[in-house]
């Protein structure tokens, strides 16, 4: 088990319950039919950012669990769609239908999820970061400059965490302007899993790693689930 997962192990489990469940098709498991790749570190790092916010202001109950199963709909209807390179829809039209029609299906779950929660006050902020993780992935497509790259890549892969944080403060009852502090954090936590990930040079990542410690230490509230991820992705770059 990764350390920044085992303070919050049994909500997350919960979330994994809810998620398991939506993927068993007739067909058989979503796992089994397209490559989701589940045992990445930052697999869970989004249900968890929520959860954790949310418990830093004292909530912990079934809201909070099904609106963190929500982002993790999100994440891997995004994740699923990735597969999909422009040249498979003329080559191998049915490779391209099968994994679109699989992150469409995960992204319906998102909506009726938020119902369950009666959480329909979050659709809207929703829609709107998949539109921004999908607008980053065509700016990708089209090219850009290395001055470019930081903020693409926090259109794809940051704006999430972003949600995932500010979300669970919401859910806590944090004020409008704490809720934005959070966001920042996850944005810049996003952003330093990312460059990770990509590979990218070391200046980008400490000046990444930088603006997350900043951010941290600007949160209303201690959370030290937040700190306990931060420090393990630090620990990756040395």
């Amino acid at each position: 088990m990764l350390p920044f997962l085992s303070t919050l192990q049994p909500d997350l489990e919960l979330v994994d319950s809810r998620i398991e469940r939506e993927f068993k098709l007739k067909s058989g498991s979503i796992p089994d039919l397209v490559p989701l790749e589940l045992e990445n570190p930052d697999y869970h790092l989004r249900p968890l950012l929520l959860l954790a916010a949310a418990r830093a202001y004292g909530k912990a109950g079934e809201r909070e669990i099904m609106v963190a199963s929500v982002l993790q709909f999100i994440y891997l209807a995004t994740k699923v769609h990735s597969i999909v390179q422009d040249d498979q829809e003329k080559s191998f039209p049915a490779d391209f239908q099968f994994p679109v029609l699989v992150g469409d299906y995960l992204y319906g779950q998102f909506f009726l999820y938020l119902c369950k929660a009666s959480a329909l006050e979050y659709l809207a902020p929703l829609a709107n970061v998949i539109c921004e993780i999908h607008e980053g992935g065509m700016l990708r497509k089209q090219g850009f400059s290395k001055a470019e790259e930081l903020d693409i890549i926090s259109m794809e892969d940051a704006s999430l965490y972003a949600s995932a944080c500010g979300i669970g403060a919401d859910l806590g009852g944090a004020v409008p302007a704490e809720q934005e502090l959070f966001q920042q954090f996850g944005r810049n936590l996003g952003l330093c899993i990312a460059v990770l990930n990509r590979r990218l040079d070391p200046e980008q990542v400490d000046l990444a790693f930088g603006r997350a410690r900043e951010s941290l230490a600007l949160l209303p509230v201690s959370v030290p689930a937040f700190e306990d991820v931060l420090e393990y992705f630090w620990r990756q770059t040395l």
